[in-house]
């Protein structure tokens, strides 16, 4: 798993900023702040977090829960967030292949025409029992 400061770092090369500084003011923080994260005396707070996986695109939850990895002392505790970590990507993965082969079996039915023809005509023996 990806370091805070590695998202940091990618969030300040996308926005064009060059220094601590620039990035401290984009996201409301002061500058020893993120000297403090660089030197891992601190992690990324969750607004800081979100904001930058805003500019990159991707789920906040990979570098909150990145972030709660890192600031844990407890092992235990610890173990629990990277397991948590390796469930929303097999799930994210799992969901993927689901919808997709879902949207492709969906898409072959309706677009045969014997199956139209098929629904047609079980509404027009519907229709006939319904007047009987």
């Amino acid at each position: 798993m990806k370091k805070t400061i590695t998202y940091l770092d990618d969030a300040m090369e996308k926005l064009g900023l060059e220094n601590d500084n620039q990035i401290a003011t984009w996201l409301g923080v002061t500058r020893a702040s993120v000297c403090h994260w660089r030197k891992g005396k601190s992690i990324l707070d969750d607004y800081s977090c979100l904001k930058i996986a805003d500019v990159l695109g991707i789920d906040p939850m990979e570098i909150i829960t990145a972030a709660n990895i890192e600031r844990e002392k407890k092992e235990q505790k610890r173990k629990v967030w990277e397991e948590f970590s390796r469930r929303r990507g097999w799930a994210a993965v799992l969901f993927i292949f689901v919808i997709s082969n879902s949207y492709e079996i969906a898409r072959e039915y309706f677009t045969c025409s014997e199956n139209i023809h098929y629904a047609k005509l079980l509404r027009r023996r519907r229709r006939a029992f319904a007047l009987a």
